[in-house]
């Protein structure tokens, strides 16, 4: 599979056996539990689950991909609810991805953080 094949597999079908188990995923401060995340179990065990517990309606929809010779950027938009205010959030992102070995092994973020600071005030 290619590169883009597996990253387009993680947003449509949030499959996280696409993932290395040594991959890095890379959150911005300002986002919501951001920070370095090292192995797939830090990101599905630790990341995800209180994501799920501050956010509803959570998505983050990749409207465009591309691919270099290096890594693959996804270009769309985070809409959710965050649970504490009951505020909806829209926010564009774009998504840096590193495939090795047919497993995405690294992920940054890059998200208009000030919007989800904005749903999280009361």
């Amino acid at each position: 599979m290619d590169a883009i094949t597996i990253v387009r597999k993680w947003y449509t079908e949030r499959d996280p056996t696409v993932w290395s188990d040594r991959a890095v995923w890379e959150l911005p401060n300002g986002f919501p539990h951001g920070g370095i995340y090292r192995g797939k179990d830090a990101v599905f065990g630790q990341f995800y689950p209180r994501l799920k517990a501050d956010w509803s309606e959570w998505k983050a929809d990749c409207r465009e991909l591309f691919n270099s010779d290096e890594f693959v950027v996804g270009e769309g938009l985070y809409t959710a609810v965050c649970k504490a205010t009951g505020k909806r959030l829209a926010s564009p992102f774009v998504h840096l991805f590193s495939v090795v070995d047919d497993k995405i092994a690294y992920h940054r973020s890059f998200v208009d953080v000030a919007a989800f600071q904005a749903a999280q005030e009361a």
